[in-house]
Order: structure tokens, then sequence, then C-alpha cells
């Protein structure tokens, strides 16, 4: 079937729950395409999170980038983090989740003005990834009108933004085990 039988999959996509389902069935590679990287497969360092990523795709989430943490060493490090669309209903579950924790969860529209920029990953001593600021309207119809059903683009531009984040470099478990309590 290969890329193009998974293009048009893509192009019935018209819910956040039908971009979820797709988007976890590229996670698990069952899809060889996902429309807003355009990657064939997952990066290496989130293989590991697909058993949190895929299931909170399938709960009323479509996650779109994430990374595990990784101590803070020689410049380089990350924090553990995972964005992504829900609607205001299932803010709620994750607002529960890190209520007793540090973890910090932003949510925006797509024409907020954001906050000041978190840095969540460096590379030799370079900033090189942030949150705190909305993915801007624009964006959102260049990465997926191509490829998603102008309904499901509604969605997307309709949607919050969430941020989840761990403010502790190289912390690996606390967000996804918080996650797990989503779905």
């Amino acid at each position: 079937m290969g890329i193009t039988w998974d293009r048009r999959q893509w192009r019935d996509a018209d819910s956040l729950a039908a971009i979820g389902e797709l988007t976890a069935r590229w996670l698990e590679g069952t899809l060889a395409y996902q429309p807003e990287d355009f990657a064939t497969q997952p990066a290496p360092e989130t293989r590991p999170l697909v058993p949190v990523l895929a299931p909170l795709n399938r709960a009323g989430y479509v996650t779109t980038n994430s990374q595990p943490g990784v101590a803070l060493r020689a410049g380089s490090g990350q924090r553990a983090f995972v964005t992504g669309y829900c609607d205001e209903l299932s803010l709620r579950r994750p607002e529960r989740a890190v209520r007793d924790t540090d973890l910090v969860l932003l949510a925006f529209r797509p024409y907020d003005g954001g906050g000041e920029p978190v840095v969540v990953t460096m590379r030799d001593g370079e900033e090189a990834t942030w949150l705190g600021r909305p993915v801007s309207a624009d964006y959102i119809r260049h990465a997926w009108d191509q490829d998603v059903a102008p309904a499901g683009v509604s969605a997307l531009l309709a949607a919050l933004q969430f941020q989840l984040f761990d403010p502790e470099w190289g912390r690996k478990e606390l967000l996804w085990r918080r996650l797990r309590h989503l779905y």
C-alpha cells in the first residue's frame, strides 16, 4: 500500500479523534506517513515513548512533538516534554495529573501571544528547542492543510494547544508515568 495509501487515509481525518488515531498508528509503525513533519517513522529517541504516546493519541489528544529527559552534561541535555492538541475537557486530565508535581502544563490557542520561551533542549551549549509559545494558525494550515480533511484542520485550529514539560533536566520517568494516567 505505501505512502500514497497512507496519505489518502489522512485526507479523511476530519476530527481530533481521527487525527489522533492516525498519529497513534504512525507512532506504532503501521502508517508510513505523518503530515506535520513528513517523517516515515518516529525519531529513535521517540520509540521508547510510543507505549505512552500511542494510547494518549487514542484518548482525545493529538501529540505533535516529544522528547525524553536527558541529563545536562557538557552543555547538552533535554527536559522531557510532549506537545499537541486537545479540547477543553481533555485538558482537565493533565491538569489533575500534574497537580501535586513540579511538572509544567501550558495551554494556548493559535492566536494567543504566549509567554517567555522555555529552553527544553541544549546542544553543545546552544539553545536548540523551546516551549512557551503557541503554534500559529498559519503554521497549522501550512503543516496540515495539504493532507488532512478541511474539518480536521478546523478542529486543530479550534483546539487548545498543550505543552507539558518537566522543568528538571534529565528526569526520565515522572512525565511519562503521569501521562499514563490520562488514558
